[in-house]
């Protein structure tokens, strides 16, 4: 690989404090072309410059990438980055290839002879960032080459893969707790997207990091609007719907449970005239990756896929993403919804549901997991997406609540706060809440739901019978277990009660299920999409209805390109420049953002450099890109 080294003049073998951040900021500037650093990312660099242990929690486009890269530049030595997938590492390798650094990557793609070539790059010093999967790191020839060069960094990517609860458990990544020993030395930095509170405790034991700093933040995505519907009979029409907002140049992504299903909704989309291709564990490994480079490299693409697509995917101007049937867990849900608006951009999530989604979902749970507890967590994240789905509260705060983050009740950005519940009637379930919550309650708060649930309604099934004595049983007898656990779910969803699996799955209460108890809350349910629920007895006065009223929705602006107030004239050099990066890219064989995002070209509209060192200024435009490309941008202008 042929390719000049930017730093070869410079030094950054040893350095203090402040000329570690210096450096920092130099390549934030000449290598990425970014002239700030974004929220924690500052500290963070510094914190593994200056030789300590990093656990970062930040959402996908966050910009997690540059807070290993950036030290693994800086530093003396190589970066070690390990990653989960293939397809991850070689997007990345690439992208920063076209930056100018001397990344590579050791996997099973590689022959003998290339794989031999990079070993001796290693050993002679040329290489900053070398990109490794779990497996071949472990290999004791692995361990004994790293352990004989200058190892700068070692940055665990996706590091919520060694949480075994967790939808993308690797069993490796719980091994990678040795390297603490056999690099006592070098910074450890840990990422991920996404991790509630347990995990993130999880992580930081399993991988030795226990006196790791930890930042976290914000896991909002407020480019991306949320947009929940319930399934009817005919979801083809109503996928058809939602697609005929975007533009024919958008991409994005649709997900379905099954592969019979991805391969039906990709031939229904393409006999619609879209450009649509399928994406499943069961094709071939040659067609997946053919399927991958469409999707990187063109424009309007739509890939179906099962969820076996998107984590080592990494384009930044997907607009879209959607679900044709439920996810298993509000995790899953904001990983994937999170693969949308990586540049920063506008883009929709949108997804169907049924309550036959969350059946067929715990029916291959209980199919192919055999450990119970495992079961029992699993079975708890669908009733939580369920109750995601079928909430009156705003969706971003749903999210956000089950990623340990606070947020406004409002977010005008998503469904509810923006009026999808106008005209509809809920049903005011504050009793029935109150009357589960006190429940568990009196039965000291270690009891599963299912055993609370079969106090309330005095079935024979509950065995603890020294609380049978209590007022509160059987109170519940007149709904039926079915709506019980509607509102355990409610409840649930309105973080008003915790489940505690280390503790045999018992639930707890939350602070905020203080409000509900002293009165100061009330609590609804949709109609929509449950039936009626029955009154607690016959003497009570009826339910009462609430008829949902649109709230003014909040102005939500984002800096889409068809709305970034571009007038006529920079419209059209905009497509022009579209048009001249897509020409380059393709005689290039990368993708078009890896010439420029969507954000470089409205700058360049914006501003029109006119020289190199106005191009330089552009966001997004490191030293590598302006000598490839800032002649023949700036020949257009």
């Amino acid at each position: 690989m042929e390719q000049d080294h930017l730093f070869e003049n410079l030094s950054f073998s040893f350095f203090d404090a402040d000329d570690y951040k210096e450096s920092a900021r130099e390549v934030l500037r000449t290598v990425f072309g970014h002239h700030d650093f974004r929220d924690q990312q500052e500290k963070i660099v510094t914190e593994v410059l200056e030789g300590r242990d990093a656990l970062v929690l930040m959402p996908t486009g966050g910009g997690k990438s540059l807070c290993y890269q950036i030290p693994a530049i800086v530093r003396k030595g190589v970066g070690i980055v390990i990653s989960p997938l293939i397809s991850l590492m070689e997007d990345q390798v690439s992208t920063l290839n076209e930056m100018g650094v001397e990344a590579y990557y050791l996997n099973s793609s590689l022959s003998r002879e290339e794989s031999n070539e990079i070993e001796a790059k290693l050993r002679q010093g040329q290489v900053e960032l070398l990109y490794l999967a779990p497996e071949r790191l472990l290999q004791p020839y692995t361990l004994n080459m790293l352990s004989s060069i200058d190892v700068s960094v070692i940055a665990i990517d996706e590091a919520h893969c060694v949480s075994r609860w967790g939808p993308d458990f690797r069993p490796e990544y719980m091994n990678l707790n040795i390297l603490s020993n056999k690099f006592p030395n070098v910074p450890r930095i840990a990422l991920t997207a996404t991790a509630d509170m347990e995990s993130r405790k999880i992580i930081a034991n399993e991988l030795s990091l226990k006196n790791a700093r930890v930042f976290l933040s914000s896991f909002d995505r407020p480019n991306i609007s949320y947009e929940i519907e319930l399934k009817n009979e005919d979801p083809e029409t109503q996928l058809l719907n939602f697609l005929e907002r975007f533009d024919i140049d958008d991409s994005g992504i649709i997900y379905c449970l099954s592969r019979k299903k991805v391969e039906q909704t990709a031939a229904f989309l393409v006999e619609n005239g879209f450009i649509a291709y399928p994406y499943h564990a069961g094709m071939s490994s040659t067609k997946r990756k053919k399927v991958q480079q469409h999707f990187l490299q063109g424009e309007g693409v739509i890939v179906v896929a099962t969820i076996a697509f998107g984590m080592g995917i990494d384009k930044p101007d997907v607009r879209f993403v959607g679900h044709m049937d439920m996810p298993k867990s509000i995790e899953s849900y904001y990983q994937e919804t999170g693969r949308a608006a990586r540049d920063g951009l506008a883009a929709q999530a949108w997804m169907l549901y049924s309550r036959r989604d969350s059946a067929v979902l715990k029916h291959l749970i209980r199919k192919g997991t055999r450990d119970r507890t495992q079961r029992k967590v699993e079975e708890h994240h669908i009733e939580l997406m369920l109750g995601l789905c079928e909430t009156t509260r705003c969706r971003r705060e749903v999210i956000l609540s089950f990623l340990d983050e606070d947020s406004p009740e409002y977010c005008g950005n998503c469904d509810v706060c923006q009026g999808s519940l106008e005209g509809r009637e809920l049903q005011d379930v504050t009793d029935e809440i109150l009357l589960y919550l006190t429940a568990i309650y009196k039965l000291n708060q270690k009891m599963s739901y299912e055993t609370v649930i079969s106090f309330l309604t005095g079935d024979e099934s509950f065995r603890f019978h020294e609380y049978t004595s209590l007022p509160l049983y059987a109170q519940g007898q007149g709904i039926d277990s079915s709506k019980w656990r509607e509102i355990h779910r409610v409840a649930l969803t309105c973080g008003l009660i915790q489940v505690k699996f280390a503790e045999g799955a018992r639930i707890a209460l939350t602070e905020k299920s203080l409000k509900v108890l002293d009165g100061k809350d009330r609590i609804y349910m949709r109609l929509d999409t449950s039936r009626k629920m029955p009154t607690l007895t016959k003497k009570r006065a009826p339910k009462k209805k609430k008829q949902v009223r649109k709230r003014s929705p909040k102005v939500v602006s984002y800096p889409r390109e068809e709305n970034y107030q571009l007038d006529g004239e920079q419209r059209s050099l905009f497509n022009k420049l579209r048009a001249l990066r897509s020409s380059i890219a393709s005689k290039r064989k990368i993708p078009a953002y890896k010439v420029f995002h969507d954000t470089t070209l409205i700058e360049i509209v914006k501003y029109r450099p006119q020289t190199q060192a106005e191009f330089s200024k552009i966001h997004g435009v490191g030293k590598a890109k302006l000598k490839k490309y800032s002649k023949k941008f700036m020949d257009l202008i």
